[in-house]
This record gives structure tokens, C-alpha cells and sequence, in this order.
């Protein structure tokens, strides 16, 4: 059974979207699936798909980077 989901505290009212990523990726974690995210977060299924996406984004340009440094690809500008 999925943990009870509670409105989370904002001090606008509206989450940014790197504190809703991270949430996202909380309840990610504790076995929320994507409806019960929504619920807990009160936003539509596709803003917490748009986060996960955002999280991606992040995640595969951070890993080119560490990847591109390791190889020492990276000597800066010319």
C-alpha cells in the first residue's frame, strides 16, 4: 500500500520547478506510481511526466559532461 500522500508546503504557494523535481523523484523513490504523485503534489499526471522529463534532461546532460571530462575532452575556450 502507497504512503499517504500530503500537500506539500511551498512559501508561494506553487513549488519551483527544481523543488517539484526533486519531490517528483521523492515519491519516485517511496513507490508512488505517476496518478499518486499527482494527487500528492495536486497537479495533473502529465506535470509530474513533465518533471520526470525535466529530471531526465538534467541527469543525461550532467552524465555528458562527467563523460566528456573523464575522456578529457574538456580544455576550455580558446
Amino acid at each position: 500500500m502507497s504512503p499517504t500522500p500530503t500537500r506539500p508546503r511551498s512559501s508561494c504557494g506553487r513549488g519551483s520547478s527544481a523543488g517539484r523535481q526533486q519531490q517528483v523523484l521523492y515519491l519516485i523513490s517511496q513507490g508512488l506510481n505517476t496518478q499518486d504523485i499527482a494527487a500528492a503534489l495536486w497537479v495533473s499526471s502529465d506535470t509530474v511526466r513533465g518533471h520526470v522529463k525535466g529530471v531526465m534532461a538534467k541527469h543525461n546532460r550532467a552524465h555528458a559532461v562527467a563523460t566528456a571530462s573523464a575522456l578529457g575532452l574538456l580544455t576550455g575556450p580558446r
